[in-house]
């Protein structure tokens, strides 16, 4: 996967808001009138004007695979329409802030089966600003079960668990005598 735009990183993968717990994409800081270009090539899902999109702007969404697809939002303006096959690196929006937002950027989202995933997957973690990669929207394969009631991800140590890591904190504040927070 290509990056989309070129800035900086002003809002990370799952950052905790007043009106959202973990935010599902990350926000880069770019000026009104930037082209915003297609992550890896695919097919146009969604396009969806600000009036449909609520908080997002104008919004589009691109599969790429069955499984993988990139949304980008707050533009001023869509490229392409529903059905349309783009490449990688072509221009599909150009930025504005449209929507809930407080200047110009590009919200940017990777699913995979439909959920938020960080995009550390595609780049290094550095770049992409994931505020909380231990956070499980980031597995979308965290809820498939097999035996005893935990992930196979998990049981392999590939996803780290918070509640345990919370779990582990208290039990040691408990022995220490300090109060479980």
């Amino acid at each position: 996967m290509a990056w989309p735009v070129r800035g900086p990183v002003t809002s990370p993968f799952c950052q905790r808001r007043a009106w959202e717990a973990c935010h599902p994409g990350i926000d880069v800081a770019i000026p009104t009138g930037t082209a915003i270009l297609a992550a890896a090539a695919g097919r146009v899902s969604l396009t969806q004007t600000t009036g449909q999109s609520g908080g997002y702007g104008n919004y589009t969404c691109l599969q790429h695979t069955a499984g993988l697809s990139t949304c980008y939002a707050h533009q001023a303006r869509l490229l392409v329409g529903v059905g349309q096959f783009v490449g990688r690196g072509q221009p599909i929006g150009i930025s504005d802030c449209t929507g809930r937002c407080y200047g110009a950027h590009l919200h940017f989202e990777v699913r995979v089966d439909g959920h938020p995933v960080c995009p550390a997957r595609s780049w290094p973690p550095a770049r992409t600003g994931c505020a909380r990669p231990d956070h499980p929207v980031h597995d979308p394969l965290a809820h498939r079960t097999s035996g005893r009631g935990r992930s196979a991800r998990d049981r392999r140590g590939w996803l780290p668990d918070p509640y345990r890591d919370h779990r582990l904190r208290q039990s040691r504040q408990r022995r220490r005598g300090l109060p479980a927070r």
